[in-house]
């Protein structure tokens, strides 16, 4: 599949719930609570862009930079600090779809933005999902992330509503098909419904859809009654054809990334600055034995990542676990990672820095480009990299609000 969908499947589709915890001796030491509030502002490049790398005033004796804040569409919130190069003519050839306040589809290269007509979010509201490319679904939402309005599907013809029959909590797709995940929680099953063919399955109490890879979705089963929530969920596959009566339990952990051949999960990790944390990918498509991809020391992932179409890269958030002097309340930024699933190389994208919340938005193109969407309060930024870059490119800035992560979607290649 092209992304993992479900980033913010536990607190609704248009935000993170808490992802990752860090585990010791079965008790939960820390979670990173992901919910998009913290949004950022003030475009451009150089010296009208906040430094990347802030450091101490010579001047100033003791007084150290603070991280850089402004004010969003949801209240006050984090910078993201990039240092870039401005994007060349025809440098990459790539066209998206964003998200925020209206629905754009933005030309990277040229830095041209098109609001696409028929997809119009009412006051409050903004596009806060993006799901599959042919077509395009789109999820309507506001600042509560528990309130999902709308879903409307952009492609060939005019933009149309679709009804969802139900709380609507996210859009996962896969490809050729995409689904709706509607309902559920700790004490009412859901439902996950094919929205190309209305075939509908009931998934259990307690858990959360987040994949689908052939016959099978993929997702996490929380602990249901009291004891929801005291423990990390347990990532699991069911078949769509015998609804929730059989799943195969690959272990307690939370889902990176689904693929079109298997899933990229984290197992409990007890983090810390020294220690390294362990990555399992579990090949489905081609059943086989699991892989172990081992993190850099000091870093845990924060929230769901995205996929690249050929299914090798896996693009996903981490954040440091030494305390960071700039960053408030004694915590630290997060970076972007590429993880390499033949080679198990991981790359962190050079020059972006970001707050914890809220996290990018992330697509790769066919040709190799991870796409960057990040909060910039009033604005967003738009960040194109590929291996062998020192900086990522930017494109000149969107004028486009989003109230929390910015959802894309790269269109196909014009032939």
């Amino acid at each position: 599949m092209d992304g993992v969908d479900g980033e913010e499947e536990l607190a609704g589709p248009s935000r993170l719930p808490p992802l990752m915890k860090w585990v010791a001796g079965g008790a939960v030491l820390a979670a990173l609570a992901i919910i998009g509030g913290q949004l950022s502002g003030g475009p451009g490049l150089g010296a009208d862009r906040a430094p990347d790398r802030p450091a101490p005033s010579e001047s100033a004796g003791r007084h150290i930079a603070q991280w850089p804040s402004a004010d969003g569409a949801c209240g006050s919130g984090l910078l993201p600090i990039v240092s870039s190069v401005p994007m060349l003519p025809n440098a990459t050839g790539v066209r998206v779809l964003l998200g925020g306040d209206r629905l754009r589809q933005v030309d990277l290269d040229s830095g041209a933005a098109t609001v696409v007509p028929g997809v119009d979010p009412k006051s409050g509201q903004s596009v806060t999902q993006l799901r599959g490319t042919s077509p395009t679904y789109a999820v309507l939402s506001g600042c509560d992330p528990l309130t999902n309005l709308g879903l409307v599907r952009v492609g060939a013809g005019p933009p149309a509503v679709v009804p969802t029959r139900g709380l609507l909590r996210n859009v996962i797709s896969a490809p050729g098909q995409a689904w709706a995940v509607i309902g559920g929680g700790n004490s009412i099953p859901g439902t996950l419904r094919s929205l190309g063919d209305a075939i509908t399955v009931q998934t259990p109490r307690g858990f959360t859809p987040l994949g689908v890879i052939g016959s099978r979705y993929v997702g996490e089963q929380l602990q249901i009654g009291p004891l929801a929530g005291e423990d990390l969920p347990t990532v699991q596959m069911r078949d769509l054809r015998d609804g929730d009566d059989t799943s195969d339990r690959l272990g307690r952990g939370q889902v990176i990334a689904v693929t079109r051949t298997g899933v990229l999960w984290l197992p409990p990790c007890a983090g810390g600055a020294r220690h390294s944390c362990t990555l399992s990918f579990q090949p489905l498509a081609r059943p086989g034995p699991p892989r172990s991809f081992r993190l850099p020391p000091g870093r845990v992932p924060t929230a769901r990542g995205v996929v690249s179409p050929d299914g090798q890269r896996v693009a996903f958030t981490l954040q440091r676990t030494a305390p960071d002097v700039r960053y408030p309340s004694d915590a630290a930024p997060t970076d972007v990672a590429v993880l390499a699933l033949s080679s198990g190389s991981i790359t962190i994208v050079p020059g972006v820095e970001l707050p914890t919340a809220p996290v990018p938005g992330m697509a790769f193109s066919d040709h190799g480009w991870l796409i960057l969407a990040l909060n910039n309060g009033p604005t967003t930024r738009l960040l194109a990299w590929r291996p062998g870059l020192a900086r990522p490119f930017e494109s000149p800035v969107v004028h486009a609000v989003a109230t929390g992560r910015p959802p894309l979607v790269v269109l196909p290649n014009r032939h």
